[in-house]
């Protein structure tokens, strides 16, 4: 036991602050336990639990507050209940009692089959005042056989903002209807000065036959 004390004390330097060689990969990997370090500025935090679609009309958050200066939602392995269908998000400044913001988003896609012999892209879809999910979606076209699948992230910035309107992006792929590999790149803009405290994600029409759905913030400190 001396000599381990004596390696100890040896790198303690003024102050009991441990110097540079106090601790190593191999002492840090068999530490058992360590007091949570609250994540600096920057840093993804996940918020609440995971919430998983099963034959569900839509998935909501709520809570969205000046907490973040960004929310990034992962939408992961979803699919559509009913074939040939657009996933889309709407926005809330009321906690969630109503989604009738307008907007304006463009979507630029890319795609090519499965046999690799036909392509199309980048074409760009555009529309204003969208409203609701049934216009424009984050991944386009989705085949609902269940082994066609999709994942996307949304990123709605400075939601807390009240005197500018909101921007928020996203990108993601999907297999589609026809056996193309569809990758949709979206960004838009809400037409509302008020803070956004709520958003919803739902196919155009029909259910969310699965997928799992998790919100995150970004830390500004």
């Amino acid at each position: 036991m001396g000599s381990i004390i004596r390696g100890i004390s040896n790198n303690i330097i003024a102050g009991g602050v441990f110097g540079p060689g106090a601790l190593n990969n191999s002492s840090v990997a068999s530490i058992s336990a360590l007091a949570q370090i609250s994540a600096g500025g920057g840093a993804l935090v996940k918020i609440g639990s995971t919430q998983t679609a099963s034959n569900s009309a839509s998935i909501t958050f709520t809570g969205i507050d000046s907490t973040y200066g960004a929310y990034y939602f992962l939408l992961n392995s979803i699919r559509p209940a009913e074939d040939t269908r657009h996933i889309g998000v709407e926005f809330s400044t009321d906690g969630g009692s109503s989604y009738s913001i307008n907007r304006f988003e463009a979507n630029t896609y890319v795609n090519r089959n499965e046999d690799n012999t036909a392509h199309d892209g980048p074409t760009q879809w555009t529309s204003e005042n969208v409203e609701n999910a049934t216009t424009l979606g984050k991944l386009t076209r989705q085949g609902n056989g269940s082994d066609e699948n999709g994942s996307c992230e949304v990123i709605l910035l400075n939601p807390s903002n009240t005197t500018r309107y909101k921007v928020y992006l996203s990108r993601g792929v999907g297999y589609t209807q026809d056996n193309y590999s569809m990758t949709n790149f979206v960004h838009g803009i809400t037409r509302t000065t008020s803070a956004i405290n709520a958003v919803r994600f739902k196919y155009e029409s029909g259910n969310i036959a699965e997928g799992t759905f998790t919100m995150y913030g970004y830390t500004t400190s």
